[in-house]
């Protein structure tokens, strides 16, 4: 299967922290879907506003911490021996009644750079909220601190979320194998 899960990935102590960085800058976030929708992005991507540089400064080395974890763990997982890089990564938070439908990651040809797709999930998720692969008959249930991944290409990893019913916080990570595409931090 294309989708990789690394149960525990992020320390439950450390996901607080950034729910807590998510929470108290939502001023500074892009909003949707009557507000229920809310991102922090940065990075190379050609479909989505992006500040472009790597610019926060709380919680930095944290944040830098899990790009370099995130990166050994895809080529692990992908028995990837090329050079990666974190192309775009966004802080997410998703309120009720919010919900993400069926898309690919490289946005309609727009960012077919990306090469990886990452989610870290910085709560539980109990009811609602799935990440939901119908091609390939797959439904995560978000779980606080683990990783899922997948490659960004390709019709069989098109991907929805779910309507969801409760808060669902995550930072989500795009990998490129093209240098010119990473992001400087």
């Amino acid at each position: 299967m294309d989708i990789k899960i690394s149960n525990k990935f992020m320390d439950k102590s450390e996901t607080q922290i950034l729910i807590n960085y998510i929470d108290s800058n939502l001023n500074k976030f892009q909003s949707f879907q009557d507000n229920k929708y809310h991102i922090l992005t940065f990075g190379k991507d050609n479909h989505h506003t992006s500040s472009g540089d790597f610019n926060i400064q709380e919680n930095r080395e944290l944040i830098i911490k899990y790009f370099k974890k995130t990166i050994n763990e895809i080529k692990v997982k992908f028995n990837n021996n090329s050079d990666l890089y974190i192309s775009s990564f966004w802080l997410a938070k998703q309120e009720n009644g919010s919900h993400l439908g069926l898309h690919n990651d490289n946005d309609q040809g727009k960012n077919t750079h990306f090469a990886y797709s990452a989610g870290i999930y910085l709560n539980d998720i109990f009811k609602d909220g799935e990440l939901w692969f119908p091609k390939l008959s797959f439904t995560y249930q978000p779980k606080c601190g683990d990783l899922v991944c997948w490659p960004s290409l390709g019709d069989n990893n098109n991907h929805a979320i779910q309507k969801i019913s409760s808060d669902r916080y995550a930072m989500l990570i795009w990998l490129t194998n093209d240098k010119n595409y990473a992001l400087k931090y």
